[in-house]
């Protein structure tokens, strides 16, 4: 890497990739430019992007401290999910039960501050008593500041989804 004068990086790579480095030296020191590959003049001045400091959709600011400790907080209600008979024998009788908690977090240097996208996924799928004592559980005990995405597909004990399809399925062992 070379430096211009001012503190400018007037060239950036390999040395062996300049044809004559003591003119390059001399020129620099006369306070002039460098041209070629690599060289700061050549390459084109980065603007400034508009919208980097728009925040991009489904994203939001989040505070670190309180996002983390609600994560905790739900790791525990969670956990008392697992231990629940009421609640084990509900999701037992669900093809899908899921309640996942995503977080993607960026950090704007410029800003310092952290954008995010915070949601909880929950994926039922089952007959409609089930699929209702699962939901009341999640309503009641998994609470936050994330965005709930909820998708809930229920059947009647004959195994019809609430649009009339048959659904069948086939159990793994």
């Amino acid at each position: 890497m070379l430096i211009d004068t001012k503190g400018n990086i007037a060239f950036k790579g390999h040395p062996a990739n300049r044809p004559d480095l003591e003119k390059d030296f001399d020129a620099l020191l006369k306070g002039e430019t460098l041209t070629g590959k690599g060289c700061g003049a050549a390459e084109a001045p980065k603007e400034e992007d508009p919208k980097a400091d728009e925040i991009p959709e489904g994203y939001k600011e989040l505070d670190m401290e309180t996002v983390s400790a609600e994560i905790s907080e739900l790791h525990e209600v969670l956990e008392g999910f697992i231990k629940d008979e009421d609640m084990k024998n509900s999701t037992k009788e669900l093809s899908r039960a899921f309640c996942v908690l995503v977080l993607e977090m960026k950090y704007s240097p410029k800003t310092g501050k952290y954008i995010g996208a915070y949601n909880n996924h929950r994926v039922l799928q089952g007959r409609k008593e089930h699929c209702d004592k699962v939901t009341a559980a999640f309503v009641e005990k998994v609470k936050g500041t994330f965005e709930i995405i909820e998708r809930v597909k229920t059947t009647d004990p004959k195994g019809t989804c609430d649009k009339g399809c048959k659904l069948e399925y086939t159990k793994e062992t």
